[in-house]
């Protein structure tokens, strides 16, 4: 799933997600995407300790293509702020669309057939995950 993911550019199975984002004032895009819901943003204090903050000190969006955004405005002095969001294009395994779930079958099959060979993946694989990668030409604020 993680390859596919990575392929994908988007979290497959719902989960929840912790990253970290400077705490500048501008926008910044989640590093995944299909977020459902971002659940918290704390200021990551010299220890290392994550406060939350007050929901006038930092902006929040999702886009229509389920991209998150965050900008924190006032973190009480700290220059980094964590995020935590739940990401995944589906609740669960099965709610997964049928050509991302064969194409990791696919894959698994590659794998123990391979035995540890350093084979590259089937063409099949990302022939069937293709049509849901997320492309971009630039990263925007």
């Amino acid at each position: 799933l993680g390859l596919a993911e990575q392929v994908i550019g988007e979290a497959l199975v719902l989960r929840d997600w912790t990253v970290r984002v400077a705490a500048d004032g501008g926008w910044q895009a989640l590093p995944i995407g299909a977020v459902r819901a971002i659940l918290e943003v704390a200021a990551v204090e010299a220890g290392g300790d994550a406060v939350p903050l007050p929901a006038e000190a930092y902006a929040i969006d999702i886009d229509a293509r389920g991209k998150g955004w965050v900008r924190v405005r006032g973190s009480g002095g700290a220059a980094v702020a964590q995020v935590r969001f739940a990401a995944g294009m589906a609740a669960d395994w099965d709610e997964l669309p049928p050509p991302i779930a064969q194409g990791v079958v696919l894959l698994i099959a590659h794998l123990f057939q391979a035995e540890g060979s350093q084979a590259a993946p089937p063409a099949a694989v990302t022939a069937l995950w293709r049509p849901f990668r997320r492309l971009s030409l630039a990263v925007g604020r």
